[in-house]
């Protein structure tokens, strides 16, 4: 997913909620911020269907947030469980 915005948030949504099982999720991912490839994360919680992305996994800035302008991409592979 690629799009460009002056926001310093990500987020998609999910075709079907996750399930009421899960506690906080978190994966790695690749994202773009700026044309600068970064790792980032995503992370959701039970019962949603919003996906957070996040372009850092650093202790020092966990969950880092976007810069305000320019082009941000997501590139993930992922699954999860739904009720």
């Amino acid at each position: 997913m690629t799009g460009t915005s002056n926001a310093t948030t990500a987020t998609f949504t999910l075709p079907v909620a996750t399930t009421t099982n899960y506690l906080n999720i978190a994966a790695p991912i690749d994202v773009v911020d700026s044309a600068a490839n970064a790792m980032g994360m995503i992370t959701y919680a039970n019962s949603s269907t919003t996906v957070t992305v996040w372009k850092t996994t650093s202790v020092s800035n966990p969950f880092g947030a976007f810069t305000s302008s320019g082009t941000k991409a997501v590139d993930v592979s992922h699954f999860y469980q739904v009720d």
